[in-house]
Order: C-alpha cells, then structure tokens, then sequence
C-alpha cells in the first residue's frame, strides 16, 4: 500500500510532464464547493512518486459566509409571500380563486420576462417533465386547498397546519430521497419555525377550530406545498430560477384557468381589483417564487421551506405596521422565533457552490491546471469529480 492510500489519500498517476513547485503551489489553494473541496499534494515527478489528490468534505470560509445569500433570498420571498394577505383583503371571498388563477398568469409572464423571453422556451429535456408537471399541479392545488382551508377551519388553523406541517412533509421527501436524516441544524431551525408559527398563529388567543374537512384541505395543502419546493428544487439544478419557476407557474395557470372561467365573478374586472392581482402576481408570485427558488437551489427544499415559514410572521407584522393592528407578546415573540430559525439554516445547513451559477451543476475537480488553465487528461480521467443533485 502506498504512503499516500495510508493517509487516506486516492493516488493518481503523475503527468509525465508535471511540475513539481506548480503541484506544491496549486495544493496551497483550496476549493470552495458545495460539500466537498480537493487539497492536491505532490511527490517529486522525477523519481515516479504519485501525485495525490485528497477529498475532504466541509466548506471553505467564503463557502460559509456565501451560504448566508441564499437563506437570505429564500427569506426576502417569504417576506413578499408576507405582503399578500394584506393585498388581497381588498378581494371578496368569491374572488379569491379567481385572482389565484389570474396570480400564476400574471406571475408565468413576469418569470418570462426574467428569463429572457423566448429563450425560456428552449433547452428543456425530458427529465423536467415529470417535476414540471408535479410541480405546477402542486402550485395550482396549494391555491385550491388552502382556500377551502381558510372557508372551513379559520385562518389561524389553516395557516398553522398548512404551513406549520410544510417542512415536516419536505423533510420526509428529502429524507426519503437520500435515504438519510436531516442534519441537527436543520432540525433545530424546523422547530424553531415551528413554535414561532404557533405563537404568531395563536398568540392572539385565536381558538382551534376542529373541522374536519378544514383540517383535510390544510394537510394536503402542506404536502402540495411540499412537492412544489421538491420540484423547484430539481428544476434549479438544470435551470436558471426564472426558467424553473415560470415553467411552474405555467402549468399551474392552465390548471387553474378552466375553474376560474366558471367561478371567477365579473367584479374582478374592475380596476382596482386588477391592481391587485398584477400585485399578486408580479411581485408577490413571480418575483417572490424567484427569490425562494434560488434559496432552495442552494440550502435544498427542506431548508427553504422552514425559512417560508417567515411568510405569516411577516404578515402580522405588516399588518400591525400598515394595518394598525396590535400584536400580543406572544405573537411578538413568535416573530422573533422564527427570524432566529432563519438565522440558524443560514449558519448550520450546508449549501451548493456559491460560485456556481443558477441552472449549472456544481462540480468540484482537481486544481491541477496546464498554463492553458485545461485540465490534464489524466487528472481529468482519474481526479475529477461531479458531484449531482439527488445521488
């Protein structure tokens, strides 16, 4: 066994024309990865020693402070998801589904825009179908449940169960998927969010209202929700965010749209009630569906579902701000709760790559380089490594 294969080091062949300092200064570099950074170190080529390369799993510094960005941007959609309760209080009760459908239209052209216009259009492939489609009924139906949800069991039940349950439900998908556990921070910052929902939910003295049917619509509103984040979560890894979430979006309008033609009451037409749909759509859908996406692309859909959980905290906010309402202490300290379990995923869940850009793979190869800035043939045939979404 070499001295190399002993340290847990995986040898690989030296280039016949390598140079010994270049493999010295390039192991003094490290990579900053997703999960993963390789460390070279080098014998000398001109009595045949081997030149190493060594995988250790962790995150650089900067790969620390990066992972910070997209916690933050999944928690800025949150917050703009905070903002359409508010908005759509200008709505009647009949007019909900109907401007639900007219949200995923509105939101489908703004992640158009975004994506480039008629380039969003090329570069899918088959295996986006399947996430396409799940994902887009998913979004179409979350509208659809909570709804019934909200008309059934009150908001404060439906919201606690739809969205409290939400990350339980993304984290036995992912679990399930990886055939692993959830790490401890992710479990910490699941609690977290969850107590803070219940204290901004209830801290009011609001009751419990045990509809079964409520409840029933607010369960499988969680799990739509759920798949939904999974499926964002695939798309991304292919994708740009505009791209993965209109196509979303999308689906979910053409789902929607023969219920609202039937449902939907001629008062929505009026101006002030379109205002607010394009709102709804444009800022509250598309622009926040796309700040999530990117947090979900690198924290996973476990993660940025618990960091969704900022949406109803944002909204008694909002509602005290601009509303004039008053806030419990309780519901105060819910708040506060589940900042801090945002806080906690941006610190203790490893992410992707920051220096990898939306709808790339993130790789992690060997750092061993011709003047060219190619890698040797040989590096690349032994050294390289991919690392993929889902494997």
């Amino acid at each position: 066994m070499s001295p190399g294969a002993r340290d847990g080091f995986a040898s690989v062949p030296a280039h016949p024309h390598s140079n010994h300092d270049r493999g010295k200064a390039s192991a003094q570099r490290p990579f900053r990865g997703r999960r993963a950074r390789i460390r070279t170190s080098a014998r000398s080529a001109a009595d045949g020693g081997p030149v190493s390369a060594r995988l250790s799993y962790g995150r650089a510094g900067r790969g620390m402070v990066m992972n910070k960005v997209p916690a933050l941007s999944a928690a800025a959609g949150a917050l703009l998801w905070g903002t359409l309760g508010p908005a759509a209080s200008a709505l009647a009760g009949d007019e909900l589904l109907g401007a639900g459908s007219g949200r995923l239209l509105v939101g489908a052209l703004t992640l158009f825009l975004l994506a480039g216009g008629t380039r969003a259009l090329t570069g899918w492939c088959r295996l986006d179908l399947r996430p396409a489609l799940t994902g887009g009924l998913a979004l179409a139906g979350f509208q659809v449940c909570y709804f019934e949800a909200v008309a059934r069991a009150g908001v404060a039940t439906s919201t606690a169960v739809s969205i409290g349950l939400a990350p339980l439900v993304a984290g036995l998908i992912s679990a399930v998927r990886a055939r692993a556990l959830p790490g401890a921070g992710l479990l910490v910052g699941m609690v977290l969010a969850i107590a803070g929902v219940l204290l901004v939910t209830f801290g009011d003295g609001s009751s419990v209202q045990m509809n079964p049917e409520g409840l029933a619509f607010s369960v499988v509103a969680a799990v739509l929700f759920a798949l939904q984040s999974v499926a964002i979560e695939a798309l991304t890894s292919r994708h740009a965010g505009p791209r993965a979430v209109g196509v979303l979006f999308a689906v979910g309008a053409l789902a929607l749209l023969p219920i609202a033609a039937f449902t939907a009451p001629s008062s929505l037409l009026a101006v002030d009630r379109l205002l607010v749909v394009v709102y709804i759509g444009a800022i509250g859908g598309g622009l926040a569906y796309w700040l999530y996406a990117r947090g979900v692309r690198r924290l996973g859909a476990s993660a940025g579902v618990t960091i969704s959980l900022l949406e109803p905290a944002s909204a008694a906010v909002i509602a005290m701000v601009v509303l004039g309402e008053s806030l419990t202490p309780f519901q105060l300290a819910g708040v506060v709760v589940v900042c801090a379990a945002t806080v906690v995923i941006a610190l203790l869940v490893p992410g992707t790559d920051p220096n990898v850009r939306d709808g790339q793979r993130p790789r992690v190869v060997d750092s061993r380089r011709t003047n060219s800035g190619r890698l040797r043939n040989d590096d690349e045939r032994r050294a390289e490594v991919l690392i993929r979404r889902g494997s």
